[in-house]
């Protein structure tokens, strides 16, 4: 998949029909396409095939037959961990050398990018070989790397060349022996050799034999069969054991200068924060707290990318959001906040840069960023300043906007002093919505900044100089795969009545069939964590070309699942079993009725911690769900609370412990895999 160009060569799906592209002129927004079939060219408006693709009517295709078989592969997490990892040393092998000219890609170039991973390799400071290094190879990896537009998938080695790599060839007793040493004795702080591991293994393969007859004894392994399972170590993990976390961090992340950006889109940084102000609630006005805003800084342009506003703590959710908002067009910013500017930035950044924490750091969030041709790079600890251009942009939001509004928090105590921000609060999260939108378009886009050189440059304008010299926002394959991509984990086992996740059932006639192929085995599926209506289940046994996740909506006659969050799901599904041991669907709509009637019953309350989360429960599902929203279906009225008092207790109770599960669950097993 990678990241996309409307450059010529490109092919692409366009209304069922196969173009390829001729020429483009980014300068008068024009592109001329070749109909592969009739040979007829024709002419286009750039605009219009940006929306075609946003609408999902238009995507891009492989650029040759070779690599249908792994476009027909949407996540990298579906390649078998040993393949996955040989993937991922291919691309730190030929990172340095991409980052040169063409021209300078030689072959003393090659031999000595050789050298330095032998001599890495050596002393363990960067990732283990998969196979001896050959120039050939390395010719070939960056040449498969390019054709598919910066796609790590491009460089995972094909099934029949596998030969069995990453999978033990020891007898199961010899290999459990084997690894239980090198956890014991290879994962210290002390010195151990491989001669050391060696004789202790012969030690205990001989303590092993004696308890066995003679006809089932087991060899002593090789030593390369050690080294082996060494180098397959996870390479943080074995850093930390040797050396501690603070010193691991250091040794894996980048350090030194960083390098400028030359075109947008190149470098993206992001970070979380909570907004310097105290909205309130559209019904009352009265304080709900202060939202969770993530944001994208372009770094060439200075150009705002993208951002998420809500009560959802900082964790997946907000981050793909504000990962979604940046990459789409953002063509209802003018008409839906009165903007005087549209906001042009979209496109899939080849490299975001996020700080390490557990929303931005784990391997899943990578995989999907490298899927889509884009490279996450995490900033040292305690160093704010690799960062700096977000860093900048926050400060301008809060000088700017936030502490200019009544209710603003201010960014420490002190310089609030005896400001009553909860008391002069008068912004509800839409207004705030509105205001941020106009400050970043209207206001900070278009007024003065200064870089780090010292250069004057006012954000616009150098967006739209890039634009008119040639520059083409990367757009992923398609609408879909962005969607699915940008989705979270989970593996299940198809069950005649479909698939149960989180206590609900979802279930499509294309499930049957699949079924009868599984045979039992677990599938593999993605949901948004803001919408649970639907799920996408991956066949794997679909051909070539067809569509790999089948959309499977939720058994819900009575809409229960509408405007349902994960965590509003688990916070309905406490309370429900609180009454009964097994809720079932009935139950949880009557459960989703009660909550909402205690919520209304505690509106006056002005505690703000209560009153965010009680926002939260009744919020919206984001963007990314990828589905209109319905209006709020209040149902029938709920019963009448006999003990206010004690219900209003269970109700805070009940929404302070789906905080915390969700803040020690949120991105866990729902993953599947371990995401946090």
């Amino acid at each position: 998949m990678g990241a996309h160009y409307f450059s010529p060569g490109t092919r692409l799906a366009w209304a069922d029909v196969v173009y390829e592209v001729l020429r483009a002129f980014p300068g008068e927004g024009q592109v001329n396409l070749e109909n592969s079939q009739t040979g007829a060219a024709v002419q286009v408006e750039l605009s219009q095939l940006h929306d075609a693709f946003f609408t999902g009517q238009l995507q891009f295709l492989p650029p040759a037959r070779g690599a249908a078989e792994r476009q027909a592969i949407f996540d990298l997490a579906d390649f078998p961990e040993g393949q996955a990892a040989v993937a991922r040393y291919r691309h730190d092998v030929i990172r340095p050398l991409l980052a040169l000219p063409p021209q300078a890609r030689t072959r003393a170039a090659i031999e000595n990018r050789m050298h330095e991973v032998q001599v890495a390799q050596t002393a363990r400071a960067v990732g283990v070989p998969m196979a001896p290094l050959s120039r050939r190879s390395i010719f070939r990896w960056m040449a498969l790397f390019a054709q598919h537009h910066g796609d790590l998938r491009a460089l995972v080695p094909g099934y029949a060349r596998c030969g069995g790599a990453g999978r033990s060839r020891l007898p199961v007793t010899l290999d459990a022996i084997v690894r239980q040493v090198i956890d014991q004795l290879y994962k210290t702080r002390e010195t151990v050799t491989v001669k050391d591991l060696h004789y202790e293994i012969a030690a205990r393969v001989d303590e092993e034999n004696r308890r066995r007859p003679a006809t089932d004894q087991l060899a002593p392994p090789s030593r390369q069969a050690i080294n082996d399972r060494l180098d397959a170590l996870d390479l943080r993990e074995w850093l930390e054991a040797k050396t501690g976390k603070r010193a691991a961090s250091r040794a894996l992340r980048q350090s030194g200068q960083k390098a400028r950006p030359s075109r947008p889109y190149e470098i993206v940084e992001l970070d979380t924060t909570r907004a310097d102000y105290i909205v309130v609630d559209d019904a009352d006005d009265l304080p709900l707290g202060r939202p969770t805003l993530t944001y994208g800084l372009d770094l060439a342009t200075g150009y705002p990318a993208g951002f998420h506003l809500g009560f959802e703590p900082p964790s997946y959710l907000s981050t793909m959001e504000c990962l979604y908002h940046l990459i789409r067009k953002k063509d209802e910013v003018r008409p839906q906040y009165g903007t005087t500017h549209d906001w042009p930035a979209y496109g899939v950044p080849a490299q975001i840069v996020v700080d390490n924490g557990p929303e931005f750091a784990n391997q899943h969030l990578e995989d999907a960023c490298l899927c889509l041709g884009c490279q996450v790079v995490y900033a040292p600890v305690r160093t704010p300043e690799f960062k700096a251009g977000i860093e900048r942009y926050f400060g301008s939001l809060n000088t700017g906007l936030l502490h200019t509004l009544p209710g603003t928090t201010f960014s420490n105590p002190g310089a609030r002093g005896d400001y009553a921000s909860a008391g002069l609060a008068c912004l509800s999260l839409k207004e705030l919505m509105r205001a941020i939108h106009l400050f970043t378009v209207d206001v900070y886009a278009h007024e003065a900044h200064k870089d780090g050189r010292g250069l004057t440059f006012i954000p616009a304008r150098r967006w739209a100089a890039a634009m008119a010299t040639g520059f083409l926002p990367p757009l992923p394959g398609s609408a879909e795969d962005l969607r699915l991509l940008l989705g979270r984990v989970a593996t299940r086992t198809l069950q005649p009545y479909g698939i149960e996740f989180e206590n609900l059932r979802y279930n499509c006639a294309a499930l049957g069939p699949l079924r009868q192929q599984l045979k039992g085995a677990p599938v593999k599926l993605k949901y948004h964590p803001g919408d649970l209506s639907r799920v996408y289940v991956r066949d794997p046994f679909a051909p070539l070309g067809a569509a790999q996740y089948l959309e499977v909506p939720a058994c819900d006659p009575d809409g229960y699942t509408q405007q349902l969050s994960l965590w509003k799901h688990r916070v309905i599904l406490r309370y429900a079993r609180a009454q009964q041991a097994k809720p079932d669907l009935a139950a949880l709509g009557r459960a989703k009725r009660e909550i909402r009637a205690l919520i209304q019953a505690a509106k006056g309350r002005k505690n703000q911690r209560g009153r965010k989360a009680m926002a939260r429960f009744e919020g919206v599902p984001p963007s990314l769900a990828g589905c209109p929203v319905p209006e709020p279906d209040a149902g029938p009225p709920a019963p009448a609370l006999a003990a206010p008092t004690d219900e209003l207790l269970s109700l805070a109770e009940l929404l302070a412990g789906g905080q915390a599960a969700d803040a020690n669950a949120a991105d866990d097993g729902a993953w599947g895999m371990g995401w946090g």
